[in-house]
């Protein structure tokens, strides 16, 4: 976004286009299994309406979505152990705001969330 530490104003946005999301869906066979989403309600901010946001979006292009909502304690010590299910919602923001936080520090080899 503009402001962003890294921000790149010569790059287009990021196309939005649900019909291609249900065709690569359908190509890559998907077969209607739920997808475990959990997330916290308070831990980060709007962790909650966004987890239900992105379940809405996917489930307008045909993805089943289990959203389940997780108490912060648990979801440190899953993180802690490795044992979330599916895909979850965290904040990855770096200190520094940098996009290295995420793609590296975090789920680079070794980082707290490379698996």
């Amino acid at each position: 976004m503009p402001g962003d530490f890294a921000f790149d104003p010569s790059l287009p946005p990021l196309e939005h286009d649900p019909d291609k999301a249900r065709w690569l869906l359908q190509h890559a066979r998907y077969d209607g299994t739920p997808v475990v989403f959990e997330t916290t309600d308070g831990a980060d901010v709007n962790d909650r309406i966004m987890a239900e946001a992105i379940q809405a979006m996917w489930q307008d292009v045909g993805v089943e979505v289990d959203l389940r909502i997780i108490e912060p304690a648990v979801r440190a010590e899953k993180n802690r152990n490795t044992t979330f299910l599916g895909v979850w919602w965290s904040n990855p923001n770096s200190t520094l705001v940098d996009p290295d936080g995420v793609m590296w520090r975090i789920l680079g080899p070794g980082g707290s969330e490379d698996y």
